[in-house]
């Protein structure tokens, strides 16, 4: 593998701010950072950009940002990626990855619909034959089997709509989190499966135990205020994500930092990873980004439609379903959602352990 500028090491550099001033300096800042790193002849260079549909969002300066100087560092990102195809000379490729329901969003850019258009790939649906693999594989590697009942179950519950994976991937997490509390022997049962809620209840049972957790009135408001700060449906009625500062969080709800702090580490500890960053990972300080969960990518889906309302059974208009915590996430349609994608805020990946555990 290559270095980027190991020319700067031991001189008291960063090679990311060597990198963001190449970057910013023109259009071919990206070209030119890669002809100074350390490659080998012939080596390939991979640029993968996930969830690029975020930068629409920041382009609008929804995030908190100026608009004008936002729409600036779009464009000029969207340049540095069109610029490497008009470069033969290196060995760079680069893959986007977007909702289908956004790709009308790629005409605000000059050039990106026709480089979308040359290289489009839509990601076909999963027949019933790979999502039967893509259930029974993790929870073989994982030691477990699913009983045949269970596994005729969630493929009729499933179907063919692939708007519904990222709920499997959810209710399979929470079906197997019983099977381990239950002493982890014989296979996965339909018995499990209801007593977690089915596709059907799964996640809003996950919700309404992180907001029950919260433990007082005052928490469980702050909370309804924080989600809606996180999520912009009212300028989008798609849904968008709005990553917000931890300081900018605190002063647009209206709360001190130690609530706000409560509120949110309720909502992404390890078997609740609603929220990014994880618990583990970093603390919210505040200087912090909070942004939603990572969605279908992750094992555990984010409400990414938290707001369009719900049902509530158990809590009389009061859990998250009454304020649309537990509303169902759209999975993305022209990207592979897979059950075999790794836990929530990772990237996509391998067949190692069960996705879902």
């Amino acid at each position: 593998g290559g270095r980027l500028f190991p020319h700067l090491e031991g001189k008291g550099y960063s090679a990311e701010a060597a990198m963001e001033a190449n970057l910013r300096l023109s259009k071919r800042g990206l070209m030119e950072a890669l002809s100074q790193a350390d490659l080998a002849p012939g080596q390939n260079v991979l640029i993968f950009v996930d969830q690029f549909e975020e930068l629409f969002r920041y382009a609008s300066g929804e995030s908190g940002t100026d608009s004008h100087a936002s729409r600036q560092d779009a464009a000029a990102f969207v340049n540095l990626l069109l610029e490497i195809p008009r470069h033969s000379g290196h060995r760079v490729y680069v893959v986007l990855t977007m909702r289908s329901d956004f790709l009308g969003d790629c005409a605000r850019f000059q050039g990106l619909p026709e480089a979308v258009n040359r290289g489009q790939y839509l990601v076909p649906r999963m027949t019933r034959e790979e999502r039967r693999a893509a259930i029974v594989g993790p929870a073989r590697i994982g030691g477990a089997e699913v009983s045949p009942v269970l596994l005729t179950r969630l493929l009729n519950d499933v179907g063919d709509d692939p708007d519904q994976l990222s709920i499997l991937q959810h209710a399979l997490n929470r079906t197997w989190v019983r099977w381990e509390a239950e002493g982890a022997e014989g296979p996965l049962t339909l018995k499990q499966y209801t007593n977690a809620g089915t596709m059907a209840e799964a996640l809003d049972q996950h919700a309404e135990e992180a907001y029950a957790a919260l433990g007082s009135p005052e928490l469980e408001a702050l909370c309804q205020r924080i989600f809606r700060a996180l999520t912009d449906k009212a300028t989008d009625p798609r849904g968008v994500r709005r990553p917000t500062r931890f300081a900018e969080l605190c002063e647009i709800v209206g709360a001190t930092p130690a609530g706000v702090r409560k509120v949110l580490d309720t909502f992404r500890t390890a078997d609740r990873p609603f929220l990014l960053p994880a618990l583990t990972a970093e603390p919210a300080d505040p200087g912090g980004l909070v942004p939603r969960s990572a969605g279908a990518t992750g094992g555990i889906p984010s409400f990414r439609w938290p707001w369009t309302g719900g049902r509530d059974k158990s809590r009389r208009g009061r859990g998250p379903n009454a304020m649309g915590l537990a509303s169902r996430p759209r999975a993305d349609s022209s990207r592979p959602v897979r059950l075999t994608d790794a836990g929530a805020g990772e990237t996509a990946g391998s067949w190692s352990q069960p996705s879902w555990r």
